[in-house]
């Protein structure tokens, strides 16, 4: 049986929305573990400062207007994001020299801008034979759409490779997970966030939740106006995280107090929230999807971020995963409801990684 040890791994994600961010780190650490050496980049990492400026600007738009997002999505998917003009060449080159030092062994890609990239860099570098590439939604997103004319032209062979995908009935956990936390020892709250950008009416959501007494953690980000209550605990975002500067770690959360609380409580990190809630309130993005899966913790779904989204949605709720919120609600916010999609997801946890620790890769 193989092991990941001696193993060399480029692992290339894009940490913008920390959707295929966090699964990148995560994979990154889990291969590690296993004795593997990994080399994780960021695509923004190659950006000039410009336009770094540019992308933190376009992320408060689109947290201003959902609609504004839809048409930005709509511009990547048609090709109209040029890569050269946000690419500073002395970063570029500076990579290629690091990569040049490295005898890689495996490249993990997530996101499908980078094999625009990697198209560029042919003639000088190629890291690899063949590249998994990752898939986070139940069809190609936004990056995948916009790499398809590149895809053909390159000197590497890619293996696509989909958690879950449309119009099939098995999902695969991207490595080992642990057991999920048992239905009765769970807090009872539901956990509620709009994935990396903040985006959707959480303010809405948050005065919903308050009216019907429901007990609920509401992750938003620095400049949000929400307050923590006597049923709802608000958890902010660091303002300063910027993951292409770092790309080790996820954003920390800090716990606001409610008026008149001194003591907050201790602060927790995503995980022991996802892990202990009864349910996520959020939109369909795929590294909630793998979130849902990995802690066995049901979806309760709100309005989805462009096409990909729509189709991880109705994924999820085929499979007895997910509910939309307006379902819940009219379930008068049922529990016995979410349990039954617990279990739907307790009898899909027994399945084979994509990444084991024998160094097997499921396609």
């Amino acid at each position: 049986m193989m092991s990941w040890r001696g193993e060399k791994v480029l692992i290339l994600t894009a940490s913008s929305g920390l959707g295929s961010f966090a699964p990148a780190l995560r994979l990154s650490a889990f291969l590690r573990a296993q004795g593997g050496e990994t080399h994780l980049y960021c695509l923004e990492q190659l950006f000039c400062e410009d336009a770094l400026n540019r992308h933190q600007v376009t992320q408060s738009r689109c947290r201003e207007s959902f609609r504004t997002a839809l048409l930005l999505q709509k511009v990547v998917e048609n090709g109209g994001a040029d890569l050269n003009q946000v690419i500073d060449p002395d970063k570029l080159a500076t990579m290629i020299h690091l990569w040049q030092q490295i005898k890689f062994t495996r490249c993990i890609v997530f996101s499908g801008f980078w094999l625009s990239v990697l198209f560029e860099v042919q003639s000088q570098f190629v890291p690899v034979t063949t590249i998994d590439a990752i898939h986070m939604d139940a069809v190609p997103s936004s990056s995948w759409l916009h790499a398809q004319g590149v895809k053909q032209k390159l000197a590497i062979s890619v293996r696509d490779i989909y958690l879950f995908k449309e119009n099939r009935n098995d999902v695969f956990p991207l490595f080992p997970i642990a057991k999920p936390i048992e239905w009765e020892a769970r807090s009872g709250r539901v956990l509620c966030h709009g994935g990396g950008w903040q985006m959707g009416n959480l303010s809405a959501l948050s005065e919903s939740l308050k009216c019907a007494a429901i007990c609920s953690d509401m992750i938003v980000s620095a400049d949000a106006t929400i307050s923590s209550s006597i049923h709802q605990r608000v958890f902010k975002t660091d303002p300063d995280f910027k993951p292409w500067s770092r790309a080790d770690a996820l954003p920390e959360l800090k716990l606001c107090a409610a008026k008149n609380l001194i003591d907050p409580g201790p602060d927790l990190d995503f995980d022991q929230l996802a892990a202990s809630a009864v349910a996520i309130i959020t939109k369909p993005g795929g590294a909630s999807l793998l979130d849902s899966f990995n802690f066995a913790t049901p979806l309760i779904l709100l309005p989805a971020f462009g096409e990909y989204e729509v189709h991880n949605a109705q994924t999820w709720q085929s499979l007895g995963f997910a509910v939309t919120f307006e379902q819940w609600q009219s379930s008068n916010y049922s529990l016995e409801l979410l349990h039954t999609l617990h279990n739907n997801l307790l009898n899909q946890s027994s399945a084979s990684p994509i990444f084991g620790v024998s160094n097997e890769t499921r396609n």
